[in-house]
C-alpha cells in the first residue's frame, strides 16, 4: 500500500473521531451544566451499561473487517457477498435479544443502582429502552460500517460520521435550550446514528457492485467462520468493557452518582484525547489481514512497527500536554470545581500511553488472526481492574478506583504485550522497543524540558499563556519529530 494511500485513510478515519472528540467535549460541558450532575451522572451510567450490548455482537464486526480484506485482496465477490449478507442476518436476530434485554434492564432498573429520586428512575427506564431500541436497530447497519473498513473506505466513513456528530450536537444544544432534558439527549443520539448507518448502509449497496445482499448468501459455514474469529474478539470486548467501562459501575454502586461524573471528566479527556490513535490504527488492520493473506510477512512486521512508531508519535505529545496541562483544560472545560478530575487523569495518563502506543501491535494480532493470546492479557488485567478498583476505591474513594485502573494496565502494557508481539513477529524485545517508542519518546524529551522548565517558572498560567506555550512546545515537538521521522529505522509502506 502506498503512503499516499495510507496517509488518506488516517487523515479519513481522523474526521469522523476528530468530530466525535470536540462535539463531545463540547457538549460534555453544556450537558453537565444543562442537566445537572445528578441527570449527567445518569447518562454515565445508562450508557456505560448499554455499552455492554455490545458483547451481544460476539466479535462479529472485527471478523467482517477481517475476512471482507482478505477476501478483496483475493478477488473473491462470492465470498464477500456471503460475508456481509450473513453478518446482516446474524445482526438482525442479535438486534430482537438486544429489545428483550432492554425491556429487561428498564424493568428491574432499581434493583441495579440507587437512585435518589423517583424521576431519575423514571427518566434511567427511557434512556434504556430508548438506546437499547437504538442498538437493536443499529446492530444489522453496523455490518456496512465494518465492510466499508474492509474495502479501506475510511474516507467515506469519516465524512458521513462527521456529519451526523456535528448534527446531532446541534441539535443536542437547540433541545437542551429550549428546556428538555437527558431524555430527549438519548433520542437525538439514537436517531442521529442510526442515520450515519443507513447512508453507510446505502453506499455499500449501491457503490460495491462486488458486494451483493441477498438471503440466498446467508451461509451456515460463513457463520461459523465469522463467529469462529469474532468469538475470540468477544472476550476482548469483555476484557475492554472490564479495562475502561466497569470503573464508573463501581464508582455508582460504592460512592454515588456524583463522583461518577467527577471521574467520568478525568477519563473522558484522556478518551477524547487518546482516540486520535485509536482512529489512525484502524487504519492498519485491513492492510495487516491483506498482509497475511498473500503471505508478506515482511510487509506484516514492517507496518507492525510503523503502526506503533505513528502511534506513539501522536500518544507522548498528548499525554504530556495533559500531564502538564490537564488541570486548566478540565476547569476551562467543565468548572473548576471538578479539579479533583484531573488526578484521575494523571494517575492513568502514562499507563495509557504506554498501551496505546502500541497500537500497531494489537492491530497486527487481529490482521493475523493470534488475538486469542491479546484476549486472554485483556481480560486477565480486566478482571485484576475490577478487583484493585473496589478494594482501593472502598479505602480511597475515586483515586483508588483510579489506580485500581492503572496499575493492572501498566503491567499488561510494559510486559505481557510486547511479548506477544515479538513472539508473533520472530523479534527481540530490545528491537521492539528501538524500532518504535524509543525514537518517538527521545523526540519528546525536549518537549518535556521546555514544558518543566514553564512549569517551574509560571506553575498556574492563563489561556493566553497557556496556548503561547503550547505553540513552542508544538514548535519544538514538530521539529524534533520530523528529525526523527526522517533518520527512523521504521519506514512507511512503499
Amino acid at each position: 500500500m502506498h503512503w499516499r494511500n495510507l496517509l488518506r485513510n488516517i487523515l479519513g478515519s481522523w474526521l469522523g473521531i476528530g468530530a466525535d472528540a470536540i462535539t463531545g467535549f463540547l457538549l460534555t460541558r453544556i450537558v453537565l451544566h444543562s442537566v445537572g450532575d445528578a441527570s449527567f451522572g445518569l447518562w454515565i451510567l445508562v450508557s456505560g451499561l448499554l455499552g455492554y450490548y455490545g458483547l451481544l455482537d460476539l466479535g462479529t464486526r472485527n471478523a467482517v473487517i477481517r475476512f471482507v480484506a482478505r477476501h478483496n485482496a483475493d478477488g473473491d465477490s462470492d465470498s464477500l457477498s456471503r460475508v456481509v449478507s450473513t453478518a446482516v442476518a446474524a445482526y438482525a436476530v442479535i438486534g430482537l435479544a438486544v429489545l428483550l434485554v432492554a425491556s429487561v434492564l428498564a424493568w428491574r432498573l432499581q434493583d441495579i443502582f440507587a437512585f435518589q429520586s423517583a424521576r431519575d428512575l423514571a427518566d434511567g427506564k427511557l434512556l434504556v429502552l430508548i438506546l437499547g431500541a437504538g442498538a437493536a436497530i443499529g446492530f444489522p447497519l453496523s455490518a456496512f460500517g465494518g465492510a466499508l473498513e474492509g474495502l479501506q473506505q475510511f474516507v467515506r466513513i469519516g465524512v458521513v460520521q462527521a456529519a451526523a456528530t456535528v448534527s446531532r450536537g446541534i441539535a443536542v444544544v437547540v433541545c437542551l435550550r429550549l428546556g428538555y432534558g437527558i431524555v430527549a439527549v438519548g433520542i437525538l443520539t439514537v436517531l442521529f446514528n442510526i442515520a450515519a448507518g443507513t447512508v453507510n448502509a446505502a453506499f455499500v449497496v449501491t457503490r460495491f457492485k462486488q458486494v451483493t445482499l441477498a438471503l440466498v448468501h446467508v451461509r451456515r459455514d460463513t457463520l461459523l467462520t465469522l463467529g469462529g474469529f469474532g468469538m475470540v474478539t468477544f472476550w476482548v470486548s469483555i476484557a475492554n468493557r472490564l479495562r475502561f467501562e466497569s470503573d464508573a459501575l463501581v464508582i455508582g454502586n460504592l460512592i454515588g452518582l456524583q463522583m461518577v461524573a467527577v471521574f467520568a471528566i478525568g477519563a473522558k479527556v484522556l478518551s477524547y484525547s487518546t482516540e486520535v490513535v485509536s482512529a489512525m490504527a484502524g487504519v492498519f488492520t485491513p492492510i495487516l489481514s491483506h498482509a497475511d493473506a498473500v503471505g508478506d510477512k515482511a510487509l506484516l512486521t514492517r507496518m507492525t512497527f510503523t503502526g506503533n512508531y505513528l502511534a506513539s508519535l501522536l500518544a507522548f505529545p498528548i499525554i504530556v500536554v495533559l500531564l502538564f496541562y490537564g488541570k486548566l483544560i478540565i476547569g476551562l472545560w467543565v468548572g473548576p470545581q471538578y479539579a479533583l478530575s484531573y488526578t484521575v487523569l494523571a494517575i492513568i495518563a502514562v499507563p495509557m500511553a504506554v498501551y496505546v502506543s502500541q497500537s500497531g501491535t494489537t492491530r497486527m494480532l487481529y490482521g493475523r488472526g493470534l488475538h486469542k493470546s491479546l484476549a486472554k492479557l485483556l481480560f486477565l488485567e480486566g478482571v485484576a481492574n475490577l478487583a484493585l478498583s473496589v478494594l482501593l476505591g472502598r479505602r480511597f474513594g475515586i483515586v483508588g478506583v483510579a489506580w485500581g485502573t492503572a496499575i493492572p494496565l501498566l503491567v499488561s502494557s510494559l510486559v505481557a504485550l510486547p511479548w506477544l508481539a515479538c513472539r508473533a513477529l520472530d523479534s527481540t524485545t530490545a528491537h521492539y522497543w528501538r524500532s518504535a517508542q524509543v525514537p518517538a519518546f527521545v523526540a519528546v524529551v525536549p518537549l518535556i524540558a521546555v514544558f518543566g522548565i514553564i512549569a517551574a517558572v509560571r506553575p498556574t498560567p492563563g489561556v493566553l499563556e497557556a496556548a503561547a506555550e503550547l505553540a513552542a512546545g508544538g514548535c519544538v515537538y514538530v521539529a524534533m519529530t520530523v528529525n526523527k521521522f526522517k533518520t527512523s529505522r521504521v519506514s512507511l509502506a512503499q
